[in-house]
Order: C-alpha cells, then structure tokens, then sequence
C-alpha cells in the first residue's frame, strides 16, 4: 500500500491479485494512494484502516459478491464513491468496462474524487 495520508485513497477489489496490483500502480502514477483486496475480510480491514474515498471493484468479481461489497463499503464509509469496472446491474458512481483503458479509469477517479 502506498501511503502519504494528504491524497485520496483508492481501494481496488476483486479475485486476482496480479491485476489489482497493476491497477493500483497505475492509480499511483496520478498521486493517489491505494490499497488491494482480495476478500470481504480484507475489503473490512482496508476500509477502516486506510480512510478510502473510492473503492474500483474489479470485472473479476461476480456481481452479487460487487454488490455485498457495495453495500459493505457505503455501509463502513458513507461518502466512499464506487467505481466498478463490469457491467452490473446495480447502481454504481461510475459503470466501465472490465477492460477499460488505464486513462479512462483515471479520468473516472479524478471525476468522483474532485
């Protein structure tokens, strides 16, 4: 986890840790800081540690754990924006594809944050 506690911070979720990890570096090279998750227990433990304003769940994710992660991180952070990265059928901040290009997740990070 990158850490400098004066940037936002993204939470990036889903089931393969390479592909979170080469998000959250993308993400970093904006400034943010981030975090990953591979599980409920971790995206609990992320949310209370690292103050996340944005949490990307990952296209890796079947749509029903997106959605209990949803309710999980509104319910932890009201304020949290969400960000998903898979056509679900819930209502998410931001809707992309799950092999949208690194600059137009970006250019969505940048949206809900500012």
């Amino acid at each position: 986890m990158h850490t400098d506690d004066n940037t936002a911070c993204v939470l990036v979720y889903g089931r393969d840790p390479v592909l979170l990890e080469t998000r959250a570096k993308v993400i970093q090279t904006r400034g943010f800081r981030t975090c990953e998750a591979t599980s409920d227990a971790e995206l609990m433990e992320r949310l209370k540690l690292a103050r996340c304003n944005v949490l990307v769940l990952c296209h890796t994710l079947p749509e029903d754990e997106a959605v209990r992660a949803f309710r999980l991180a509104k319910q932890e952070i009201p304020r949290i924006k969400i960000i998903a990265m898979a056509h679900y059928s819930a209502a998410f901040d931001v809707i992309l594809g799950g092999f949208t290009k690194p600059n137009e997740l970006l250019a969505a990070l940048s949206r809900v944050i500012h």
